[in-house]
């Protein structure tokens, strides 16, 4: 199992250090753009996105058009090996804290209740089409996912490279509804549906 996982992530992480800038610029403004056009994303009020790091999606320009559509917008923040929550009013609310991951500014935001969320954009390193995610083995987003007793939207935003067809060997992982690349929406609730008829 955590060879499995091991493999997976060299090989998507191999090919996301290898995007050039321009490439994740593009890609990244098609996949926030689909993400947006996701009813539940026009109908929730308050959304808890990530800030990227390189070869991510990039969410800085989905952050400001979300806030200048009066959206609640909060990003996550690592403390103690737990994510806390902070609202901001805008993207430069942020400085750099763990892993040189930009995060909230505590003297420039509020901390937020994770039951206040309406939507939760989660990042990855790789994703199949029932939702099944894979991350950097830290466990901090599952622990903040499961721990939300109000279930609000869980969408995994990623690039179509990302998605891998085997399932993604899996552990504690809790599953996504949605997952967004640069050229699909992907419906991960129906997907698993139709594996357990």
């Amino acid at each position: 199992m955590f060879s499995e996982k091991e493999a997976v992530r060299r090989r998507v992480l191999h090919v996301r250090e290898g995007l050039d800038p321009e490439t994740v610029k593009s890609k990244s403004k098609a996949a926030t753009g689909l993400l947006m056009a996701v009813p539940e994303f026009a109908a929730s009020r308050f959304i808890l996105f990530y800030a990227a790091l390189k070869g991510e999606v990039q969410t800085s320009g989905a952050v400001e058009e979300s806030l200048a559509r009066g959206k609640r917008v909060a990003l996550p923040k690592v403390e103690h090996n737990e994510l806390r929550v902070f609202e901001i009013r805008s993207y430069n609310d942020t400085r750099k804290g763990a892993f040189n991951i930009p995060e909230p500014d505590e003297k420039k935001s509020v901390e937020a209740d994770p039951e206040s969320l309406d939507l939760i954009i989660v990042p990855g390193i790789a994703f199949d089409e029932k939702g099944t995610r894979l991350g950097f083995g830290k466990g901090y987003y599952d622990r903040f996912l499961k721990n939300i007793s109000r279930k609000p939207l869980f969408v995994g935003l990623a690039f179509e490279f990302q998605m891998v067809e085997e399932a993604v060997p899996m552990e504690n992982d809790v599953p996504m509804d949605l997952v967004v690349t640069e050229k699909r929406i992907i419906n991960c609730r129906q997907n698993r549906k139709g594996a357990r008829k």
